[in-house]
């Protein structure tokens, strides 16, 4: 499915946390715009825990996933938490 443009948004309480995956190759370009909330964690943690899981490729260091970028579009909160 990698060669599917995939733009997932995470409901994290007051912030953001974007994920993308571009096709380039076998298993894409991946990467999160910003990341963050203000208040509780557990919503942001799941979106995290689910990107991890769910839609990052394997890295070369076994046990470990591949995010090719995090982009931070500014320093509030809600957005790099």
């Amino acid at each position: 499915m990698a060669d599917k443009l995939l733009v997932r948004g995470y409901q994290v309480g007051v912030g953001d946390c974007i994920y993308v995956r571009i096709p380039n190759g076998q298993d894409g370009f991946h990467m999160l715009i910003d990341c963050g909330t203000i208040g509780s964690i557990d919503h942001l943690k799941r979106a995290v825990s689910h990107i991890k899981e769910n839609l990052l490729p394997d890295s070369v260091i076994p046990g470990k996933k591949r995010l090719d970028l995090i982009l931070v579009t500014h320093r509030h909160k809600d957005h790099i938490k």
